[in-house]
């Protein structure tokens, strides 16, 4: 078999597969991303509002405030971007089965010139354009990919993925306020505060290992950086203002 026939046998395959168990790759993406932002904007709100030596009861008020208003804004921001995509995706989808319908001999020879591009001449060329042709599933997946440049990945429901988002958002985002809800004192905590949210940013970051190539320790080394980062300038920009103001 030539590297054609090779290339014409692999393309075959990528288009009957239907990419099954991503949707849980996803839900792990927006749970993790969600649990980021959510110990990351919590937490320097807590530090902020230490730096300006607010009361345990402010800092509470505070915290809860943002964790519901960031994390329905994130949720409702990760829902409209994936139905989007997906209205995009349907809307492209449509639009390549009419003109096949309409137009199929144009739509032949337009499948014949991609793989003119790639280097088939005849008589493979005309063999893998009616593979492609025959089935008019693949057909318009084929058109989709390569003449449209679309990539459908069969995405999960958007609903679930902002509800993974919020929810992820205000279960971590609750690490930074449980020392204030069992209403320890001041410095105890900030004390149990930094290191709850310490421990569970670590364990955010290392998680992220899952869907990437890096070490699991670097990952959470990041994150403390990240978080710890703005943490130390929400708290220097509380600070700043309570000096200012009094």
């Amino acid at each position: 078999m030539d590297k054609h026939a090779k290339q014409l046998a692999r393309l075959q395959h990528e288009l009957a597969d239907k990419r099954q168990g991503t949707a849980s790759g996803r839900y792990l993406a927006d749970f993790i991303f969600g649990a980021n932002d959510g110990l990351v904007t919590t937490f320097a709100v807590v530090a902020g509002a230490q730096g300006a030596h607010l009361a345990p009861f402010t800092v509470l008020i505070f915290g809860l405030a943002n964790l519901l208003a960031d994390g329905l804004s994130m949720g409702l921001g990760n829902y409209l971007g994936q139905r989007s995509e997906v209205d995009y995706q349907r809307r492209q989808r449509l639009g390549e089965i009419e003109e096949i319908e309409k137009f199929p001999e144009m739509e032949k020879e337009e499948v014949e010139e991609i793989f003119r591009r790639w280097g088939f001449t005849p008589p493979l060329l005309q063999e893998a354009a009616r593979t492609i042709t025959a089935d008019k599933k693949r057909w318009v997946d084929f058109m989709m990919r390569e003449e449209l440049g679309v990539i459908e990945d069969h995405p999960a429901s958007p609903a679930r993925r902002g509800l993974a988002t919020f929810v992820a958002f205000a279960a971590a985002g609750m690490v930074p306020l449980i020392p204030y809800l069992l209403r320890l004192s001041g410095v105890a905590a900030v004390q149990a505060s930094i290191v709850m949210t310490a421990t569970a940013m670590f364990a955010v970051g290392a998680s992220r290992s899952r869907l990437t190539v890096q070490k699991w320790y670097w990952g959470g080394l990041q994150m403390l950086l990240v978080g710890g980062s703005a943490a130390v300038a929400a708290y220097a920009v509380g600070f700043l203002v309570e000096r200012w103001i009094s």
